[in-house]
């Protein structure tokens, strides 16, 4: 069953050219769990610059896939110790994303919980170092 939830979802990316940038977006998602695998889900807004998206977290406790589709869409893998592959869809292109993770602390319960992933991206021949969190508390 979903559970709608208030998500805090925390974002920072740092590359060679310039000091961190940090992304907070605090919105309202959904919750769900489905044969043992858990779920989050919401909608991107203009500030994340991604508006017409939803991005979907699916874990299992120990592996996490980022899934967005929309006006971008994208499926990062995070599974320590192994690098994924994709490609990247956006209204300015599409390109080819290398993940390699290098933290991923999962807690989940019935009324909250956090992801929390420290990873390296190669985005565009581009190289950076991004953490993501993200976390949740079950609405009354």
């Amino acid at each position: 069953m979903k559970k709608s939830v208030k998500l805090s979802i925390i974002s920072s990316r740092k590359d060679d050219s310039a000091k961190p940038q940090m992304t907070e977006l605090l919105t309202e998602g959904n919750y769900y769990v489905k044969d043992g695998i858990h779920y989050l889900t919401y909608d991107e807004s203009k500030m994340t610059g991604m508006d017409g998206t939803t991005t979907t977290l699916k874990t299992d406790g120990r592996n996490v896939t980022l899934i967005r589709f929309g006006t971008t869409n994208s499926q990062f893998v995070f599974q320590k110790g192994r690098q994924h592959f994709g490609h990247y869809q956006t209204p300015y292109g599409n390109f080819s994303t290398c993940i390699t993770p290098r933290d991923i602390d999962i807690m989940l319960d019935d009324t909250s919980g956090h992801i929390r992933l420290g990873y390296l991206i190669d985005f565009a021949g581009q190289s950076s170092e991004n953490t993501f969190e993200i976390k949740y508390e079950i609405q009354a």
